[in-house]
Formats: structure tokens, sequence, C-alpha cells
């Protein structure tokens, strides 16, 4: 969060949720507030607009496609780590 938002965006955003500067655990109460009214569609709009440009997206309603595993594009081949034994015997 402190890698996302400025000092006043952090500051404004604890203020509009009703969080004090001078508490305690601040990440963790907004995490806390961020989903309690599930009936306010106002409340869920805001909460997954914070969410959203925690997380880094970068439009309103845009996705990433990996999060329904639409990416379709070849992987990498995955390195097979060696474990010390493995290293070792092939030493001797």
């Amino acid at each position: 969060m402190q890698k996302r938002l400025s000092v006043q965006d952090r500051e404004s955003l604890y203020l509009k949720w009703g969080i004090k500067l001078n508490s305690k655990y601040r990440r963790l109460q907004l995490a806390s507030r961020l989903w309690t009214d599930t009936q306010d569609m106002d409340h869920i709009s805001d909460s997954a607009f914070i969410v959203a440009k925690l997380v880094g997206f970068e439009e309103p309603g845009q996705a990433p496609k990996e999060m329904f595993g639409l990416n379709f594009a070849p992987q990498p081949p995955r390195r097979r780590s060696y474990s010390l034994k493995r290293s070792v015997i092939s030493l001797l």
C-alpha cells in the first residue's frame, strides 16, 4: 500500500473510511471495513475501486487475463532445481 499510494492519498483514504490518522493498525482497519456492507452498491463500488487501484489495474473494469486462466502465451520452461544431495553425488 505504501508503494502504490502517496502519503496524502493514504491519509485521505483513511479519513474517508473513518479511520483516525493516529490510530494503530490503520491498514488492517481499512481492510476490514472495505467489504463490510455488502448490501450497499456504492460501498461495494468504492471498495472495488480501492482494491483495483492497489492491485494496479489501469482502468476500472479491466482484469488481467491471468486472473481467469486465459493467458495462452507460451510459458518459459521451468528449470528444475537440484538438491544439495544430487550436486554432492555428481561431484563424487
